[in-house]
């Protein structure tokens, strides 16, 4: 009876789904079965409000089809032009590779639906310039002539390096403005803005800590906001564009300063100097500016970080909920564009 369900069980039982080189696998056989197609990855990312893409052709792909051209033939690489916002760049990014697929074989260009299958493009890990190279491709008649696929990452990692270094082009420059706000209590409250130098996008956020003085909840600010900066745009870390820290405390800037220098810590707790560590350790790598601002002064996003970490700290001491809180942080979010805006007007900077 045992050895009976078992054997229900395993015909009931899902067949596994075939792992993603299984899934290239056959993609690629189905395509070299009854299409004359070329091949080709195309890998693409938005940073500092700029996109960059990098194409190339699947290798031993050509040849398999019997098309009579190298298997490693150098990448097509571009910047896309700086836009309103991340949704512009993938536009733009997709109609850049549609061109660079279709000037790929000169004289076999596809026109319009009903032409012979052109270019299989395999979209390596990005969603949003899959769903967009999709959209275009269907409001140009042409999913006859190319297909997009999504792949999960490249075979060498070659396209993932092209995209990174093709931002260093574009003047990659990004803002970390923080601040901190201490009442009687311990419990002090942190604010941090992440933007990009030429305004094109930006982040805020918020929290609170115990901190054993003003200059340790500085110090943890920043580290917040290097964080912040850092997950949004890792190309930072490879040491493509600059990171610019603002603060209006002097005395946290030069013991960061003082760090990364590889000076003795001068005086403090250990609790600061735990801090200061481990924002050497995340700007190691990283070309970073320390910039000081006057607080309280009318910079635009010192001001947004103050009342950013003075909301966070109130909502806390008060022992108001997420949602509550949320709501007194409202109003700072709808200002926070006009000051980022303003910010990159007063501290415009280009990367070198």
């Amino acid at each position: 009876m045992g050895a009976q369900v078992s054997s229900q069980q395993a015909e009931n039982r899902p067949t596994p789904k075939p792992s993603a080189p299984a899934r290239r696998g056959v993609l690629l056989t189905e395509v070299r079965k009854h299409h004359l197609a070329s091949i080709v990855e195309v890998a693409a990312t938005v940073q500092f409000g700029l996109g960059s893409w990098a194409l190339a052709p699947v290798r031993g792909a050509a040849a398999s089809a019997g098309i009579a051209e190298p298997d490693d033939r150098p990448l097509v690489t571009g910047t896309a032009a700086l836009g309103p916002g991340a949704d512009h760049c993938y536009r733009r990014i997709a109609m850049e590779v549609l061109l660079a697929v279709l000037e790929q074989r000169p004289g076999a260009a596809p026109d319009g639906a009903g032409a012979e299958l052109h270019a299989v493009v395999r979209v390596v890990a990005c969603r949003r310039l899959l769903l967009e190279l999709r959209r275009q491709v269907s409001e140009l008649a042409l999913e006859e002539a190319i297909f997009i696929g999504e792949v999960p990452c490249s075979s060498d990692g070659r396209l993932e390096t092209a995209v990174l270094a093709g931002l260093s082009a574009g003047g990659a420059v990004v803002d970390v403005v923080t601040d901190a706000s201490k009442g009687r209590a311990a419990t002090v409250g942190l604010g941090w803005v992440v933007a990009t130098g030429g305004g094109g996008s930006y982040r805020t956020g918020a929290g609170t800590a115990v901190c054993s003085s003003v200059l340790h909840a500085e110090l943890k600010a920043m580290r917040k906001g290097i964080q912040l900066a850092l997950s949004l745009h890792p190309a930072l870390r490879l040491g493509t564009g600059i990171l610019r820290l603002f603060s209006d405390s002097r005395d946290s800037l030069a013991l960061v300063r003082r760090g990364l220098a590889g000076a003795d810590p001068a005086g403090g707790s250990g609790a600061i100097h735990g801090e200061v560590a481990r924002i050497c350790a995340l700007l190691s790598g990283v070309s970073a500016e320390l910039c000081w601002v006057k607080g309280h002064a009318g910079d635009p996003l010192n001001e947004v970080a103050d009342r950013l970490a003075v909301v966070a700290r109130r909502s806390h001491e008060a022992g108001l909920d997420a949602a509550q809180a949320a709501a007194l942080r409202s109003s700072i979010e709808r200002d926070a564009p006009a000051a980022v805006q303003e910010h990159s007007r007063c501290h415009f900077r280009l990367a070198a």
